[in-house]
Formats: C-alpha cells, sequence, structure tokens
C-alpha cells in the first residue's frame, strides 16, 4: 500500500459526514422487520397456548363423562376444540381419542401398567381420530408407553391428542435470505408448524365405556 493510498483510507477512516434520510430509512427498515418477525413469533407462542388450552378444556370434558360414548362423541369434541382453537378451515386440525386400561395380571394383581415391568403396558380398549389422522392400533400404543403414565391394575384413562396447522400472520417463513445464490437462512415460521398436544386423563367418577354406536 504506497502512501496515497494510506492517505485516502485515513481520511475515508476519519469521515463523520453522512445522508439523515437515507440512514433513516436504513434504521426504519431493520426496525420494522425486527418488528413484523417479534410479532410473528408473539403470535406462534400464543397460539400454541391457546391450542394446549383448548385440548385441556377438551380432555376434561371426557373425564367428567359418565355415559358410554364413541365416534359421534368424538366429532362433537372435535367440534368444540375447533370453535376454542379458532381454525379457519377443517383441515386445519384433527382430534385423537384413545381409551385404554391397565390389565390385571393375576399372577401380579399389584403391578401397574407402564412401570419397571417393560411388558406390562396399558391395553387398548378403542381409538377414534377426526380426519387426516388413524386410530391406534396396539403395537402403535406400545410405542406411546413412555408418554402415559403408570396406571393402576383395573385403572382405565383416555388419551386426547390434538394437531393445529399454524399459519403464519405475514407468511414470510418460507422466503430465503440468500447472498450470491448461496442461502443463508429462512426468516420467520414456515408455513404448516404443526402444534400438538397430548394429555391422559382418567375418569373422575366411573371407568370410561367405550360404544361405537354413540
Amino acid at each position: 500500500m504506497n502512501a496515497l493510498s494510506r492517505f485516502r483510507f485515513r481520511q475515508f477512516r476519519k469521515e463523520e459526514t453522512g445522508s439523515i434520510p437515507i440512514e433513516g430509512v436504513m434504521g426504519f427498515l431493520l426496525l420494522a422487520g425486527w418488528l413484523v418477525i417479534a410479532f410473528e413469533i408473539y403470535d406462534a407462542f400464543r397460539m400454541r397456548a391457546k391450542v394446549t388450552r383448548a385440548t385441556s378444556t377438551v380432555a376434561d370434558i371426557i373425564s367428567r363423562e359418565r355415559d358410554p360414548f364413541g365416534p359421534s362423541y368424538v366429532m362433537g369434541m372435535k367440534k368444540i376444540f375447533d370453535y376454542l382453537s379458532k381454525k379457519a378451515d377443517d383441515e386445519q386440525t384433527w382430534m385423537r381419542v384413545t381409551i385404554v386400561n391397565c390389565w390385571a395380571d393375576p399372577l401380579a394383581p399389584d403391578v401397574p401398567c407402564n412401570g419397571p415391568d417393560p411388558n406390562r403396558k396399558v391395553t387398548l380398549i378403542a381409538s377414534n381420530a377426526t380426519n387426516i389422522a388413524d386410530g391406534y392400533t396396539q403395537a402403535a400404543l406400545d410405542a406411546q408407553a413412555d408418554r402415559i403414565p403408570v396406571l393402576a391394575p383395573g385403572d382405565t384413562a383416555a388419551i386426547v391428542e390434538t394437531s393445529y396447522s399454524y399459519h403464519p400472520l405475514f407468511g414470510i417463513g418460507d422466503k430465503w435470505v440468500s447472498h450470491e445464490g448461496d442461502h443463508l437462512g429462512q426468516m420467520g415460521l414456515r408455513k404448516g408448524l404443526r402444534f400438538s398436544s397430548f394429555i391422559v386423563t382418567r375418569p373422575r367418577a366411573t371407568r370410561f365405556v367405550w360404544d361405537p354406536n354413540k
């Protein structure tokens, strides 16, 4: 670097002049972008909490049920969940209700299900799902054993699962930030983000009774 180049570099380094309108526009764009992304993330957490509360409400209603219930009842619970979660269309949510019990082993009447004994898992009584979801089989239920709490012999429980497809307000989640053809990352939240809940509840009074005709 020659003397002239060093001189110009020092002059540039000491330069403090600028254009207030240009700097103001740049600052506004950065601030506006930050506010949009921050509000979008806040709304996602707000919606996640709403879905969790809606699922808890449905599970609490089911826990108080004294009469036999079946697929039509589950569809009614799905409508309640849709109302509480403010879903936009039918494909945005689904629900699955599964009734399980812990069978009493005559050789070990005091051993609980989903406890220390890996062979003592809950037994599937019935499982019904709405929309694109499928009901559980016994094998599929066994794979979820670590999510089900310990049940005493003869105990029954209902598993209430919901899924909500979240659509970001500003739709900026699928836009990539690129530089010279290289993808550097994504802004915001992606479309189709799923909020899922898995709640296990025991009956408050009698045992759950499944009736496929109700």
